[in-house]
């Protein structure tokens, strides 16, 4: 990939490996998020290295080569204070009610109360979380924890958001609202957003740009439209399930083992004359 070639990256993967014992993990992981294409869907399947990505962007893990960098920097401490994660379902604090949870995400980026407080209260109020301050995230329904864990995020003024399965157990009126905020956020405030979903077909009327990864590589990274590419299914199938010479030998092996039709015909046929 030539670097130079995409304006304004804000995020830069350059052939990042990080590798376990057991051989799992990333390897040369390389490619960009731009200002322009800022919703990134990350897809693949569970072990394929979604995760390894995440959590080496976010230096909970160490690369052993490669580098990512943030506006042109090398990833700092201090680029992390721009940076959120929104969990999947099952990582919510259990122990926090909403509005404490807010309040420590905040001052963990170091923002003052005075800076956060207002924010916030306009947050619970578009958030429609006004009757649940108290509530902890173990007595609040999915869509409630998934607005509640929005909250947190969004009151840390990130520019940068990686959400893991945000859509998962919403019904369909929470997910195209969910949905709504992403491309808001994304479009007017220009925060760049890694989303990893199996729910691929969401995804295709939310994302700009897609990047497929398998066993640990990326084997597909462009910009994506629904009109213009076509379903994310079939690019899934093309690339992940199967390579494209794989897909060639399968409808091969198929046409070959496709019935005759028209022996079929004939040894009916002969049968009535009998």
């Amino acid at each position: 990939m030539n670097y130079l070639e995409n304006n304004n990256p804000v995020i830069e993967f350059r052939e990042i490996t990080k590798l376990f014992k057991e051989g799992r993990g990333i390897q040369n992981i390389s490619f960009d998020i731009s200002k322009e294409n800022n919703i990134v869907g990350l897809i693949g399947n569970n072990g394929a290295g979604k995760t390894t990505l995440l959590k080496t962007l976010f230096k909970e893990y160490t690369a052993q080569s490669g580098q990512i960098l943030i506006n042109g920097e090398p990833l700092e401490n201090k680029h992390l204070k721009q940076m959120a994660f929104f969990p999947d379902q099952n990582n919510y604090p259990k122990h926090f009610n909403i509005i404490e949870f807010a309040k420590f995400s905040a001052e963990l980026k170091d923002i003052k109360p005075k800076e956060y407080t207002e924010k916030l209260e306009r947050l619970i109020r578009f958030l429609k979380l006004e009757e649940l301050r108290k509530s902890k995230f173990t007595k609040l329904s999915a869509g409630q924890q998934k607005r509640a864990l929005l909250l947190s995020v969004l009151v840390t003024n990130p520019k940068i958001i990686a959400l893991d399965e945000p859509t998962a157990n919403l019904d369909v009126d929470a997910r195209m609202e969910f949905q709504e905020i992403l491309k808001t956020l994304a479009n007017d405030l220009k925060i760049s957003i890694i989303i990893t979903s199996h729910i691929i077909d969401e995804m295709e009327n939310l994302i700009n740009k897609v990047v497929l990864i398998k066993d640990g590589q990326i084997v597909y990274d462009n910009n994506y439209s629904l009109i213009k590419d076509g379903k994310l299914e079939v690019l899934y199938k093309d690339y992940v399930t199967h390579s494209r010479k794989q897909i060639k030998d399968i409808n091969q092996k198929n046409q070959d083992n496709k019935p005759n039709v028209s022996s079929l015909v004939d040894i009916l046929k002969n049968e009535d004359k009998e």
